[in-house]
């Protein structure tokens, strides 16, 4: 089961990190925060942890895509943000 809580990380995501009930914590962001979310799920229940840390701008490309869409897309928020360091691929 997977569960997307919203919220603020000093109210919600500590909350779930520090509860007892909760068995994983999937976290993507700051290197500074993801330190937090670790010591945090350690000195609980000792949950396992899935960080992606550090703004590797994550792709992820379904099998089905538009192949020819999906690199015009990619291409035209390169030029505007950044160059995408991460991809995921089912092919």
């Amino acid at each position: 089961m997977v569960n997307v809580i919203p919220g603020y990380g000093p109210t919600a995501g500590a909350a779930i990190a520090r509860h007892m009930d909760v068995d994983k914590v999937a976290f993507t962001g700051s290197s500074e925060v993801g330190q937090l979310v670790s010591v945090m799920a350690a000195e609980s229940n000792l949950k396992r942890t899935t960080l992606e840390l550090g703004g590797k701008s994550p792709n992820i490309v379904l099998a089905d895509c538009d192949c020819e869409y999906i690199t015009n897309c990619t291409r035209t928020v390169c030029t505007i943000c950044n160059l995408a360091a991460l991809w995921f691929s089912q092919r």
